[in-house]
């Protein structure tokens, strides 16, 4: 490609304009070149070859250093199409276009996890459950549970006594309680509406 058709353009940023005295400063930063075609260049077509060097963001102003100037009295505000067609005018055949890159505060950052670990992540979905937890059972309880149960089935039904008898405290029984345990063994008298008797003398 002939070398009048492309512009050369060296971008500056990463840094910040810093005035000291009567003077304008661009400090800090990278810098990185790229070749544009011409015939092509226009805002989008700039800010996507700065986009191969960072990140571009609506809030970036990107400014031309026309040559032979100062930063403090040389920089045009790149905004238009035009803009960037008076800067390719301002370049010539060996130039190099410079390009300095306005963050207003809105530096490029890496992005981080709100833990930064999935394990605190769901620590802190356990700890913001008010829901209370289940119940849980250890095997040694549970052993002892299912112990107790086969205990009341191994028990006959003819060993369940159908009446208790309490006695008072000279030992005279005053009162004859229906078992309860009898009863709930006896399904038949239940579901024929039978219930506990009660009994005194």
């Amino acid at each position: 490609m002939d070398p009048a058709d492309v512009l050369n353009v060296r971008f500056h940023y990463g840094g910040e304009f810093i005035r000291i005295g009567p003077s304008l400063d661009y400090v800090g930063g990278d810098t990185a070149m790229s070749v544009l075609e011409r015939d092509k260049l226009s805002l989008p077509e700039l800010k996507g070859f700065l986009a191969d060097h960072l990140t571009v963001k609506d809030s970036m102003k990107i400014y031309f250093l026309m040559p032979g100037r100062q930063l403090v009295n040389g920089l045009l505000f790149l905004h238009t199409d035009e803009g960037c067609m008076q800067m390719s005018e301002h370049i010539t055949d060996a130039g190099v276009a410079d390009i300095y890159v306005e963050y207003n505060g809105e530096q490029d950052e890496p992005e981080e996890d709100a833990s930064g670990s999935d394990f605190e992540d769901e620590l802190d979905d356990l700890m913001d459950n008010d829901d209370e937890p289940d119940a849980v059972i250890t095997a040694e309880e549970e052993d002892i549970v299912q112990g107790n149960v086969q205990a009341v089935n191994a028990v006959p039904e003819q060993d369940i006594l159908e009446h208790i008898l309490v006695p008072n405290e000279g030992g005279v029984v005053t009162e004859i309680i229906s078992s309860p345990v009898k009863h709930n063994i006896r399904v038949d008298a239940l579901s024929q509406g039978s219930l506990p008797r009660l009994s005194r003398f």
